[in-house]
């Protein structure tokens, strides 16, 4: 199961994922990004208990960046990539620091 804490004040937040990020819990990551791209300005992704994930969550996600990107907000990861996401990036092709496409991977 896809479990998420969303906290922050202000213009600023935390979207935490934990557990299995796959299609069978899209609903709820989706609920989870919607709700933090209507109420934070900048967001900071934390991943770091993700146990599995699959392409939904990485569509989801990167579905997210560009429509914050759209209304002049920013979305990142701070605490880095767990291996199974960065695994899953790259196998889908997405590029190792390419801001368009995997920002979480930068730096």
């Amino acid at each position: 199961m896809a479990s998420y804490e969303l906290h922050g004040t202000g213009p600023s937040g935390t979207l935490a994922f934990s557990g299995q990020c796959t299609i069978e819990h899209a609903a709820v990551m989706k609920q989870a990004l919607t709700e933090a791209l209507e109420r934070f300005e900048d967001l900071d992704l934390d991943m770091t208990a993700v146990e599995s994930a699959d392409l939904s969550f990485l569509q989801l996600v990167v579905a997210t960046q560009a429509e914050m990107g759209k209304r002049g907000k920013s979305l990142s990861a701070s605490r880095g990539t767990p291996p199974v996401v960065a695994d899953l990036a790259d196998e889908a092709g997405m590029s190792l620091g390419s801001y368009e496409q995997c920002f979480w991977k930068k730096g």
